[in-house]
């Protein structure tokens, strides 16, 4: 290793696994260790690559979270979302981390939500270098469950807002008793002010059938219906940020069309409420429907 180092003649950045002597601390730019094969975004190594971090602050090596991947849709996961790059992206503002992040170019043309990913880095990553996060900010992104919006505002200036993606509320047909509706009472949550519904609604095939789909997706709350008369096949995503408008995607997030609800989206208040669904099921067996609601808190400013 010696050799090739000298051989070089003028620095070159290199990167390599933390499992090595402790010679090359003297010719590694930096240890990425840390990969996201065979696991969620969220998931995958974490509480390892959280670990190096204070290896690395402690060996005076700079920090770099690993390695992460975007990824098209398969049997195992879901196509990259936009909140799963930035939650990558929150962690890295709070180590002042570099990271790996794999992308095939395939990949890339076929997720229709890589434009969103690409202005997220480009956003997080400046915000990042120009020292921008206060260490009390930083302090708050810690917490491995947490998500975060960050946006422009200007130059050298940001808004960064606390986000709280619950865990998927699902609706199954087969668990309906005979003569019951189609559909599911929830309980819901929201640790921050009263605000519009935020969801991404996903159907999921049930025994591999995907013909399968649903019609007339309806929420209810707070005394408010709001119903979305159209059909939503397997492996498709309805999403709605807080207004009348309804996004339906394909498994890889591109946009396939827009629908418009019978009325605005009803406010989920401060503290817990029910939330209801209903929709009608078509196919057999039927489909699963799950729900993720999205809430976001006040905005902060971040400054360069």
């Amino acid at each position: 290793m010696k050799m090739c180092y000298d051989g070089w003649g003028e620095e070159v950045i290199n990167d390599a696994s933390i499992v090595v002597p402790n010679y090359l601390w003297h010719v590694f730019t930096r240890f990425n260790w840390g990969e996201p094969w065979g696991a969620a975004t969220r998931e995958g190594q974490l509480e390892w690559r959280l670990t190096n971090q204070r290896f690395f602050a402690r060996n005076f090596i700079p920090s770099m979270l690993g390695w992460f991947l975007v990824r098209s849709a398969s049997d195992q996961f879901e196509a990259t979302s936009p909140d799963e790059i930035e939650w990558v992206l929150s962690k890295a503002a709070v180590f002042n981390a570099g990271f790996a992040l794999v992308a095939d170019m395939q990949v890339l043309g076929r997720n229709g939500n890589i434009e969103s990913v690409f202005t997220s880095v480009r956003e997080w990553e400046a915000a990042r270098q120009a020292g921008a996060f206060t260490s009390e900010q930083r302090e708050r992104m810690k917490d491995p469950k947490s998500d975060w919006h960050l946006e422009a505002a200007g130059d050298g200036k940001w808004n960064l807002y606390p986000v709280h993606i619950s865990k998927p509320l699902v609706c199954n047909p087969a668990e309906l008793q005979p003569g019951q509706p189609g559909g599911a009472d929830w309980t819901y949550f929201n640790r921050y002010a009263d605000q519009p519904l935020k969801f991404t609604l996903c159907v999921i095939p049930s025994y591999g059938n995907d013909d399968a789909s649903i019609k007339r997706p309806t929420f209810y709350t707070n005394g408010v219906y709001m119903t979305f008369d159209t059909e939503i096949l397997v492996n498709q995503y309805l999403i709605c940020e807080g207004d009348r408008i309804g996004k339906v995607y394909d498994q890889n997030w591109n946009l396939l069309k827009t629908v418009h609800a019978s009325a605005d989206a009803p406010i989920v208040r401060t503290g817990g409420q029910p939330l209801s669904f209903s929709c009608k099921f078509e196919g057999a067996p039927k489909p699963l429907v799950s729900v993720r609601v999205t809430t976001w808190g006040e905005g902060e400013e971040v400054v360069k």
